[in-house]
């Protein structure tokens, strides 16, 4: 097997790799809105002090664990602990607008330093790579043969198997990354918001690693080189890119008109995001998205079944969508889906952009 090559991997926009753990507002951090600013509390020192204090035991574990707004923790700690604030403030982060909701964690090692998973790379290189497999004339038939296939369950399940025994055939074999240093984590307000209205969807609350923030991790191509895999990349991204553009201007009238501000920045994020990924092509360098938030087509090959498909306003491709559970009427359009977009409010950046360059 040759030798793995050594990457740099640096983030272009925040990136979300989650944990599956969510924090609590009511035992785990404090929302200070005054200073726009979240608080995590340092635990073993709160739980040192309660020693001293057991008859307040009972108060502080029915506040934490019932989520009633009408507990305050940051009174609980100042007025009933009395607890100055660098006493029970572990790390602060700035994070504006902030509402009292949970806060989703993302994946740290054993000293509390993010990192990014291997596993976490390669599924998204693997889906680069599958995306590039149906851009062969073997590919394209495939993706023909399943659209006209959607009702026949035993046709298309053996070409989802094909799908399948493709994406077992890419070798790859990609380290975790080297960890992230303490000031590259931050929280960001991560809200979906819809293209047609750019009104906010669903919010959510996350811990991410900042844009501008480099590490490095090894990588084996298996029968592939690095000047075979990178644009197989890029081709994924630029495609991927570009169809968001192409849906945010068909769907984003109202948006355009109520938001004109987020809506241009959202287009111009796209647009030099286009011309990013030409430069690394140049630059024998590779843009990608993964993690939270990156959307149904960095997550899949349905592109590829969406150009193949041309049906009269792309009837089997919404046919495909209904059959894996999006039978919502806002959906019944092909060509205004997905809906919505993950979006960092603070610098009203889509999630999940990372470069990789190879170094000597």
């Amino acid at each position: 097997m040759p030798n793995p090559y050594n990457i740099k991997l640096t983030t272009l926009s925040p990136v979300c790799i989650g944990s599956g753990e969510k924090l609590s507002p009511y035992a785990d951090f404090i929302i200070d809105q005054a200073n726009e600013g979240i608080h995590y509390i340092n635990k073993a020192a709160v739980e040192k002090i309660l020693g001293e204090y057991p008859e307040l035991m009972d108060d502080y574990v029915s506040g934490i664990t019932s989520g009633n707004q009408n507990f305050s923790l940051k009174s609980f700690l100042e007025e009933e602990l009395n607890l100055d604030e660098e006493e029970y403030i572990l790390k602060s982060y700035q994070c504006s607008g902030t509402e009292i909701k949970e806060l989703n964690t993302i994946v740290k090692n054993a000293g509390q330093k993010p990192y990014i998973p291997g596993s976490t790379i390669k599924g998204a290189i693997k889906t680069a790579l599958l995306y590039d497999w149906t851009k062969s004339n073997e590919g394209m038939r495939w993706a023909n043969d399943y659209l006209n296939s959607l009702e026949n369950d035993f046709v298309r399940k053996n070409l989802e198997k094909k799908l399948d025994s493709e994406l077992a055939k890419i070798e790859l074999q990609i380290s975790d990354t080297d960890e992230f240093g303490y000031d590259a984590l931050s929280i960001v307000n991560v809200n979906k918001i819809k293209i047609t209205t750019g009104v906010d969807r669903v919010k959510t609350l996350w811990e991410a690693v900042l844009e501008n923030k480099s590490t490095h991790f090894t990588a084996n191509f298996g029968n592939q080189n690095w000047e075979q895999i990178f644009p197989k990349i890029n081709l994924y991204s630029k495609e991927c890119n570009e169809m968001e553009m192409f849906l945010l201007d068909n769907a984003g009238q109202t948006f355009s008109q109520d938001y004109k501000v987020d809506y241009d920045d959202l287009l111009q994020f796209y647009r030099e995001k286009s011309n990013q990924i030409d430069r690394a092509n140049r630059e024998n360098a590779a843009c990608l998205r993964i993690g939270n938030g990156k959307g149904f087509y960095y997550n899949t090959v349905a592109l590829a079944l969406y150009n193949a498909d041309n049906s009269n306003n792309k009837q089997n491709f919404t046919k495909f969508l209904r059959n894996n559970g999006f039978k919502n009427p806002p959906l019944i359009d092909a060509k205004k889906f997905p809906l919505t977009r993950a979006i960092e409010l603070g610098e009203f950046l889509p999630v999940g952009w990372v470069k990789l360059e190879l170094e000597n």
